[in-house]
């Protein structure tokens, strides 16, 4: 993988967060980040009617969502 992983969240399908691990020193809680995402994702299927997100590209960095059965795993990388 081209990129470093600075933070790893998973949450259950219902969008309650599960385990977080930053390695940065931005202070985002891992619920006020777990809100973050539910948010972009209610937005981009009830109000823009996309199929679910799979990553979301961001100026100096990208938010890679893998959604399983039970959980979801967001990893965010730094370019």
């Amino acid at each position: 993988m081209p990129y470093i992983v600075y933070r790893i969240a998973v949450r259950d399908n219902k969008g309650n967060p599960l385990y977080d691990h930053d390695w940065t020193d931005m202070n985002i809680t891992e619920t006020v980040f777990s809100g973050f995402l539910n948010t972009i994702e209610i937005v981009s299927e009830e109000v823009m009617h996309l199929e679910r997100i799979l990553d979301i590209n961001l100026n100096e960095g990208i938010l890679l969502v893998t959604r399983y059965e039970y959980i979801t795993v967001i990893k965010q990388f730094f370019l």
